[in-house]
């Protein structure tokens, strides 16, 4: 059983496992209701696990969507009555869609190729944002996106302008319009207080 507090200050008391089954952003919003204060689980943001899950409540008041704390029907922007993230505290830069999944290893690339070799890259890294030490003109940093992976064998969107040799190569998805979005709400929270993961 999970308690709350009702906004004249008296306890409320539900059981989770009585709750709909979990949901994802888009199917959230897609599930309009006219019950002030229906609750909802949020299992994540684009996936089950991902930290921008929680619960909801329906308020039939209006309010902009921000992306992470309040979600309505139209999608971003939109000013309606919808989905509440009920919280206290800072908030989270995955409740809008962040994924913090950086990660860096150590590799070489020679100048003119666009691809190098590296283990323990897959398929779900294509397209993700890169940094390359020291592999652009003039040894400054080379950056661009993953565009495929065979194998040990990385291919980037852009050719290294200077031969780079055990130099750090840093991979993430891109998650500036999350970070935007989350600083944006933060702003114009009580806390003002936004918790970035590692990995952004």
């Amino acid at each position: 059983t999970i308690f709350g507090i009702n906004e004249d200050g008296s306890l409320f008391e539900f059981n989770p496992t009585a709750l709909p089954i979990g949901m994802l952003v888009s199917e959230l919003r897609a599930a309009t209701s006219s019950t002030e204060d229906e609750i909802r689980y949020l299992v994540g943001w684009s996936a089950s696990g991902d930290g921008g899950g929680g619960l909801f409540r329906w308020s039939n008041t209006a309010a902009v969507d921000d992306d992470g704390t309040i979600l309505n029907a139209g999608g971003f922007g939109s000013n309606s009555a919808g989905w509440r993230r009920i919280y206290s505290g800072a908030q989270s830069a995955k409740w809008f869609g962040a994924k913090g999944d950086g990660q860096r290893a150590t590799a070489s690339i020679t100048s003119g190729n666009a691809f190098f070799t590296l283990s323990g890259l897959t398929s779900a890294d294509i397209g993700k944002r890169f940094t390359f030490r020291e592999a652009g003109v003039a040894g400054a940093e080379l950056t661009g996106t993953i565009t495929n992976v065979v194998g040990t064998t990385i291919t980037l969107s852009v050719a290294a302008s200077t031969t780079s040799t055990s130099k750090e190569f840093c991979w993430a998805t891109d998650d500036t319009t999350a970070l935007t979005r989350a600083l944006a709400a933060a702003t114009t929270a009580a806390t003002s207080v936004l918790h970035i993961p590692r990995g952004i």
